[in-house]
């Protein structure tokens, strides 16, 4: 066939060549099973008809990630070439245009020269049928397929990554391996030897890892490398099996190795956080490896910030969240998820939600925070019930609590933005309808997996009670002062005191309640003495734990608790009302309520009090 461009030329301008080719690649395709070395042959001729663009556009298709609206992501390479690489591009150009047409042609010789060339070409490209063998090659035997793989990673690896020139060729063997790859992935991780390089699967992805650790500039080359890294990790999710999993970690820790690379995934931000988050959606439960899932939100996280992605990163975080089908937010991930949404609401409150490039309400990161609670709620309940083992079941319940509470201190953090009204009163919400839940409700799908009285205390030990002594702690300090803070205070307060008589009864069932309930007790009479000068919220205060002693009397909660642990709570609770408040007690002795009381009489309107009133009560005393 000769060499140079003339040589190519003349592959196909010569009739018997033609013909030769048609017949060969015929062969190839017939044969393609027992192909072995005689692929080096194929692919060198692929080559040479890829450099004089006789191959069908569909011959591989390079395919790419879509955002949001379905629209593939746009190529910032071929668009932002330097001055100096446009002009050596013409100049190539140049060049090629003398060789194919010989000086002294006339301009009506030269086009219908090029009239007939062209009908050539496509009469050529359509008997060739090139489609046919990509096909079949998909379709062979295991070790045709891995001579192939052999032979286009072999011609890649000849390229120079840093030359445009080459760049092409080196493009053409990755997508064509890719190709073979993704049509072959099961039977290849089927194949796939751990910690052996020589399998088929691993030497593609050898070559991507080559590529990415060579170029050292954001290339068109570089971008197929990552887009075609991240689609082998998703498809290979398919299998479900320990080879696919090998090969999500690799490709997962090859992206954080280039990250760390400065300038070397510049351009391609939005690739890999799109990218990432469809393997996050897709292979959600495949991954069960706690390090892959703290890379893929290190790859997202570190993109946050970024003016240019940090609408992609949102809306991947979010509707992986949101994704309830997918059922992939676990024990693993969730505390990464909270990482990544504080992350989230710190850029907000830094940068303002009018910053170019992210459109983003701090109002839909509390909100994504109630997706979370939702999702780890059915992952809670899923597991309960279906859980055969025990000491499997306790195991969990542990780790899904801890990463609950981790939830609500997260959301009890946005209470105290009072720079933002939004977001405090979006938060607020949100804990009310969390809190306010009734997990031990018969009639409602909680009632299959009811959170136990440990549970709850662990909330108001961790949460609840911290959350509300940090706004008493700073109570009257130079940063705490206004109508506003004064009334966060007392919706935390009367959030926290409806959320124990919501549940009470579950509380109640535990042997030390006594302990817990007079604790909490305690604590309100520290904080009302940091109340000293601040008549209207020590009233409010003295008459929420009025209400809530009043609620405990009438339901029964102090006597059923004597009856079922012997301790009596209500004697107790009298005693500790006094260095309360006097006033109170005497009121609450004047309506009845008393421990050496029997019969009690309380006035009509105290009569009427019902368990499902008591977060009426409370609420009335705080408003």
């Amino acid at each position: 066939s000769g060499t140079g461009t003339h040589g190519l030329r003349a592959l196909v301008s010569t009739k018997k060549v033609v013909v030769g080719a048609i017949v060969w690649l015929k062969l190839a395709r017939r044969h393609v099973s027992v192909l072995r070395r005689a692929w080096d042959d194929v692919v060198t001729y692929l080559l040479a008809l890829h450099a004089l663009e006789y191959l069908p556009d569909t011959l591989v298709e390079m395919d790419d990630f879509t955002d949001s609206d379905g629209q593939i992501l746009p190529n910032s390479f071929t668009e932002n070439q330097t001055d100096q690489e446009q002009s050596q591009d013409a100049g190539m150009l140049s060049s090629l245009m003398t060789m194919l047409w010989a000086p002294g042609e006339s301009s009506q010789q030269q086009q219908q020269q090029n009239v007939a060339e062209s009908d050539n070409k496509a009469v050529f490209i359509q008997q060739l049928d090139l489609a046919s063998l990509l096909s079949s090659a998909r379709a062979a035997d295991p070790a045709s397929v891995h001579a192939l793989l052999l032979s286009l990673c072999g011609q890649a690896r000849k390229t120079e990554y840093t030359y445009a020139q080459e760049e092409g060729k080196c493009v053409f063997c990755l997508e064509f391996a890719v190709s073979l790859v993704l049509g072959n992935i099961g039977r290849l991780l089927e194949h796939t030897v751990e910690e052996d390089s020589s399998d088929s699967l691993s030497i593609v992805m050898g070559l991507i890892n080559e590529i990415i650790s060579n170029c050292l500039a954001p290339s068109l080359l570089m971008q197929r490398a990552v887009v075609n890294l991240l689609r082998i990790a998703i498809r290979a999710s398919d299998t479900n099996g320990p080879s696919s999993k090998k090969v999500i970690s690799s490709c997962l820790n090859t992206l954080a190795s280039a990250r760390e690379s400065s300038k070397r995934l510049q351009g391609l931000e939005n690739r890999v956080v799109f990218g990432v988050g469809q393997l996050m959606r897709i292979s959600g439960n495949v991954i069960t490896d706690r390090r892959d899932w703290e890379t893929i939100f290190s790859l997202l996280n570190a993109y946050i910030a970024d003016d240019v992605c940090k609408s992609s990163c949102w809306e991947t975080v979010n509707t992986f969240l949101s994704d309830s089908a997918a059922g992939s937010v676990n024990g693993l991930n969730a505390d990464l998820c909270i990482i990544s949404l504080r992350l989230f609401l710190d850029d907000a409150r830094q940068q303002g939600s009018q910053q170019s490039g992210f459109h983003l309400v701090k109002g839909a990161i509390v909100q994504s925070f109630g997706t979370l609670h939702s999702r780890l709620n059915e992952l809670r309940i899923m597991t309960v019930t279906s859980s055969q083992d025990n000491a499997d079941k306790v195991a969990f319940v542990q780790e899904w609590t801890q990463v609950w509470l981790v939830t609500l201190q997260a959301c009890f953090r946005m209470v105290d933005d009072t720079k933002h009204p939004d977001v405090t009163s979006h938060a607020l919400n949100l804990l009310e309808t969390v809190l306010l839940s009734d997990f031990s409700d018969p009639e409602t799908s909680h009632s299959k997996a009811p959170l136990t009285s440990e549970q709850w205390k662990l909330c108001f030990q961790e949460v609840l009670f911290p959350s509300l002594a940090a706004k008493f702690e700073n109570h009257g300090s130079s940063a705490d002062t206004g109508e506003k803070s004064d009334s966060i205070k007392l919706r935390v307060l009367s959030l926290i005191c409806k959320t124990f008589m919501s549940h009470i009864k579950v509380l109640a069932s535990s042997p030390d309640f006594s302990i817990f309930w007079l604790k909490f007790l305690s604590m309100l009479t520290e904080w009302k003495g940091k109340l000293a000068g601040s008549k209207a919220m020590e009233e409010a205060m003295l008459q929420v734990v009025q209400n809530m002693v009043v609620v405990l009397y009438t339901q029964g909660a102090f006597q059923d608790f004597k009856d079922n642990h012997g301790t009596d709570v209500w004697e107790l609770t009298w005693t500790f009302l006094g260095s309360l408040s006097t006033e109170m007690k005497q009121s609450l002795q004047e309506a009845g309520l008393a421990p050496d009381g029997e019969g009690l009489q309380l006035p009509p309107e105290n009569q009427q009090i019902e368990p499902d009133s008591a977060n009426s009560v409370v609420t009335e005393a705080t408003t």
